[in-house]
């Protein structure tokens, strides 16, 4: 167990805190945004909101039948590549013209 959560437990503590977190930013996106910037790409916002349910769904049907050794594993391998992302991606973003710093 890491922080004191078995894999599974993480895993849907993780998905709550996510939604608490986007539910509680809507409100500020909503008032800081007007409805008129994100209506020409409705398109592509249903198409993210349904992409990430369908993959929230995959994701905790197959978490939940795993053994609790290769979740770990699989989470692992998860958190290494987002670091590996995070540390090779991030500075030639800050170094794009037009990013605030």
């Amino acid at each position: 167990m890491l922080f004191g959560f078995a894999a599974l437990q993480a895993v849907i503590l993780n998905r709550i805190l996510s939604l608490v977190v986007v539910l509680t930013a809507l409100p500020a996106w909503f008032a800081a945004v007007p409805l008129s910037a994100p209506t020409p790409h409705c398109g592509v916002v249903i198409n993210l909101l349904i992409g990430s349910l369908a993959s929230a769904r995959v994701g905790a049907s197959w978490a939940t039948q795993m053994r609790s050794s290769a979740l770990y594993r699989i989470l692992t391998v998860l958190l290494v590549l987002i670091a590996a992302v995070g540390e090779r991606g991030l500075p030639s973003l800050v170094r794009q013209p037009g990013i605030v710093t």
